[in-house]
């Protein structure tokens, strides 16, 4: 005990835990920079509008692909687990589902800006009271 606070267990001090979002947000300018290991970090801004309340708000969808992954002619399955794993969330998953829930056919980053998309964000588990994307999906008309 320092002496000036007194002790208290983990278990007694409540998690702070994000609420889950599901959307239909407008893409701003997406962002992409390099990141480690031959990453490529995706960031793309996701305006929307709470139903209940009606205050804007946007959400910043992160992920993360490889250049190579971007080639028609690129076989996952010569990844290793670990990378297939990430090739699998990250570009099966999310880039892609991003793209088909915006009615584009091709993957082009500069051609989501002002595109419509819906979204599921949850907690993260490794720090539940941030949100991490989950799923895109095609807003209904």
């Amino acid at each position: 005990m320092s002496g000036l606070l007194p002790s208290v267990k983990i278990s007694d001090v409540p998690e702070i835990k994000a609420d889950k979002i599901s959307a239909v947000g407008v893409v701003g300018d997406v962002e992409l920079k390099e990141a480690k290991n031959d990453y490529i970090s995706v960031t793309v801004p996701l305006s929307f509008t709470d139903e209940k309340s009606g205050d804007e708000y946007e959400f910043k969808a992160r992920f993360n692909v490889k250049a190579e992954w971007f080639d028609a002619a690129f076989d996952a399955k010569a990844l290793e687990d670990n990378e297939k794993i990430s090739y699998q969330i990250n570009m099966s998953k999310l880039t892609r589902g991003l793209f088909k829930a915006a009615g584009l056919e091709d993957i082009d980053f500069d051609a989501l800006t002002g595109e419509r998309v819906g979204f599921t964000a949850g907690p993260r588990k490794d720090d539940p009271s941030r949100l991490e994307i989950k799923s895109f999906y095609a807003p209904k008309v």
